[in-house]
């Protein structure tokens, strides 16, 4: 075929392409908006359970209302800026995790896949689980702490030997001031004494009310760092050297089979003594209480520290408390430092990366709020007081309840 032939196929080629497709109808895309519809029945928020407030980052709010996606997925939950994770979903019934924003007035908004209204609701206060308390600072060094029955909190420092009291109201003012460097564990006994048992030593101490110097009340027959009270006003004391008990006339004796355990920690809950211990065998262990002169039973372990959940078992126990309830919390330097353990032994932390290491020391008040000593961390930054919202009350406290 020529070159001239070639030219002219091409040509008449683009011409039937030309006059085929003008002759072809072609088809439109299908509209998406519909004038007509009227979307999904509008969400609305008619109640919010806590009412008021909830702790950002850990409180579960539940949403009551109608017109909800009973697919979590399908409802969109704001606390202003902020989303929330929806936990649990139905048409009348959103659950949420409050989201990590501290505000007084938040405004909460709910999205419903299909609907084209919002709903909204508010003001709502989100409050910090955590704020710092007492205005101590890492130069301070605060070595332990106490609470009493009108939520006063006192501490003492390390070196200057100094004890604080710092009122509900944040009035901190000096309270009195020890003949030794550190205590390592103080309690409000009685009448609103403070004893402090100085750090592994047997010398244990108190301020008379008002506040003052100290004086040594006992000599104990070894060396112990933390103390509690019983129900017949008297004192446990273990550490190191054991177990003792000190008796309202001041006689003191070794008490119970704690003998080779370095205790760290001492709390009497619901007629026995119960002790954090490090070593040899980590955990808490206990003994019964067997009658108004503080005999004890033989020593059993209640919680084995190899059975907590996550890196807890590579921490080392520090500190022992309860709830009311009869949770028991467990301080500790892991990563998240609080360990709370059911009754039934079932245990998970408390409030998980939200707290910060380590938890030295907890002192409950006479409320919701859980007193926690950092003094240990190696950043002055977190060498603090914190008090926590714990939600709950305290386990009584001999010494002043």
């Amino acid at each position: 075929m020529t070159q001239k032939m070639k030219s002219l196929s091409l040509v008449t080629f683009m011409c039937g392409l030309v006059l085929f497709l003008g002759s072809c109808k072609v088809e439109e895309p299908p509209v998406v908006y519909n004038p007509n519809d009227q979307g999904g029945g509008s969400p609305e928020i008619t109640g919010v359970t806590p009412p008021n407030v909830a702790y950002a980052g850990v409180t579960e709010v539940k949403l009551t209302g109608k017109n909800f996606s009973s697919v979590d997925t399908l409802n969109s939950v704001y606390f202003d800026n902020k989303k929330a994770n929806v936990l649990a979903a139905s048409s009348t019934e959103l659950t949420v995790l409050a989201p990590d924003l501290i505000s007084d007035s938040a405004v909460i908004r709910v999205a419903v896949a299909g609907a084209f209204a919002i709903a909204t609701y508010g003001p709502y206060k989100l409050a910090p689980v955590t704020t710092e308390y007492g205005g101590f600072f890492g130069l301070d060094e605060v070595y332990s702490i106490a609470m009493d029955s009108s939520e006063n909190l006192y501490a003492q420092l390390k070196d200057s030997a100094k004890v604080f009291k710092v009122t509900p109201t944040g009035n901190k003012t000096l309270y009195g001031r020890a003949s030794f460097p550190k205590a390592s564990d103080m309690k409000i006994g009685p009448g609103d004494t403070l004893y402090l048992q100085q750090t592994n030593s047997t010398q244990l101490h108190r301020i008379l009310p008002g506040g003052g110097y100290t004086s040594l009340w006992v000599t104990l027959p070894g060396r112990a760092s933390s103390i509690d009270f019983d129900s017949s006003g008297n004192i446990y004391a273990g550490g190191s050297g054991g177990m003792f008990v000190v008796n309202p006339n001041a006689s003191t004796r070794p008490v119970g089979s704690f003998g080779g355990m370095t205790i760290k920690s001492v709390r009497v809950y619901a007629g026995y003594v119960y002790a954090a211990v490090s070593a040899p065998t980590a955990g808490v262990w206990k003994s019964k209480i067997l009658n108004a002169q503080g005999d004890l039973g033989a020593s059993v372990l209640a919680f084995k520290w190899t059975q907590a959940p996550g890196t807890f078992p590579s921490s080392q126990v520090l500190s022992l408390t309860f709830s009311a309830d009869g949770d028991m919390y467990i301080g500790s330097d892991n990563q998240d430092p609080i360990l709370v353990v059911k009754p039934d032994s079932t245990a998970q932390p408390l409030y998980p990366a939200v707290l910060k290491p380590p938890a030295q020391q907890l002192a409950w008040g006479n409320g919701i709020y859980l007193y926690v000593n950092r003094y240990i961390s190696l950043d002055p930054q977190l060498r603090r007081v914190i008090r926590v919202a714990a939600g709950k009350l305290g386990a009584p406290e001999y010494g002043w309840r």
